[in-house]
């Protein structure tokens, strides 16, 4: 199912009752907004490996849990939401790569193997994630909107329609920014 933030305004309006009514509103957005979380975390599943032991589950909550502590975020409307939802989900998959890499490095850190049936999988491996991470920050210092629309695209799987619509730009913007963002990227890893 698309991204369609008219498809279900309550969330909006529930974003907007965050803070006023003492959290009262924060669980019936959890269950209204979990079913489209799901759906970016599987989302995810398309460009990380196999082997990954993270848990589409795990992932949705932890990027839920980092969002509800943003209690200064005031959130214009869904769309706004699940854009920051892209960039947290990031956030949580960089830092359990990090945890990894550590471990495998003789680290202290134990990761979290849950049901690999419905694990994020295939593409890049630990070393592959933490460089792309490396090269957004990298990129982010000279054109943030561009790491943004990265964001959307490949961490969240939005289209591209979705995205401009997440950040309130242009369709076109989008698209320009998406194809060169990519090009960018492989002129950085190819040599």
């Amino acid at each position: 199912m698309p991204f369609d933030s008219s498809s279900n305004p309550e969330i909006t309006q529930m974003l907007h009752c965050l803070r006023s009514d003492g959290g009262r509103t924060e669980e019936n957005l959890y269950a209204a907004v979990y079913n489209e979380l799901r759906r970016i975390a599987r989302n995810l599943k398309k460009t990380e490996r196999k082997e990954h032991t993270l848990c589409t589950c795990s992932l949705v909550h932890e990027a839920y849990v980092r969002l509800s502590a943003q209690q200064q975020t005031q959130w214009k409307n869904r769309s706004h939401f699940f854009a920051v939802a892209s960039m947290t989900m990031r956030r949580v998959l960089i830092n359990y790569a990090r945890d990894r890499m550590a471990l495998k490095r003789g680290g202290n850190v134990i990761p979290e193997s849950l049901d690999e049936s419905s694990c994020i999988a295939p593409g890049l491996d630990l070393e592959q994630l933490l460089e792309l991470d490396q090269l957004l920050t990298e990129l982010a210092a000279f054109d943030p909107m561009m790491v943004r629309i990265i964001e959307c695209r490949y961490f969240t799987g939005l289209t591209i329609e979705e995205t401009a619509e997440a950040l309130s730009v242009s369709s076109s913007t989008v698209k320009r920014q998406w194809q060169l963002g990519r090009a960018w990227i492989k002129r950085r890893t190819e040599g």
